[in-house]
């Protein structure tokens, strides 16, 4: 068996732009992009167009063809809406069902999922319950002073 050297002596990595040598790479200068120009397809709008729909050929004018476009863009968008809100009522239906057949168990495994730990959770609502009570209270009492002084008047 021979021993064979492959090697390269030089390698040059030269950017490639649009399938082309960039030409500016090697001379170092910046590359510029060309502005791009639109097809001003409104006054063309008219013209017809062949399509190919259902695979059979149509020809129609350009701004239906466009209009054809942005419509079944619209389309997929709300497609794709309605599909979101079609998994969230699924969603609350599958919820609702195991809330009615099994509450504690859903409730636990619904604190597991997210988090929660039921007794800060109890101890929040303790909490809460507490301050409304005390507010009621305070409210009684400032509606207790007010006819004091009404009554003092």
């Amino acid at each position: 068996m021979s021993n064979i050297d492959n090697t390269v002596e030089s390698v040059t990595d030269t950017p490639v732009v649009d399938g082309q040598v960039d030409a500016n790479a090697e001379t170092g200068e910046a590359f510029e992009a060309e502005p791009r120009e639109y097809f001003a397809w409104d006054e063309y709008a008219d013209k017809p167009v062949k399509l190919t729909v259902d695979g059979e050929e149509i020809e129609v004018p350009l701004s239906e063809a466009l209009s054809g476009y942005q419509r079944q863009a619209d389309y997929t968008r709300k497609t794709q809406e309605l599909a979101e809100q079609r998994r969230q009522v699924q969603f609350a239906a599958a919820l609702q069902e195991a809330l009615q057949n099994d509450p504690a168990s859903t409730v636990e495994l619904l604190s597991q999922h997210y988090g929660v730990n039921q007794n800060q959770h109890l101890k929040r609502m303790s909490f809460w319950t507490q301050w409304r009570s005390s507010t009621a209270n305070l409210s009684l009492g400032f509606k207790h002073l007010n006819r004091r002084r009404q009554c003092e008047n």
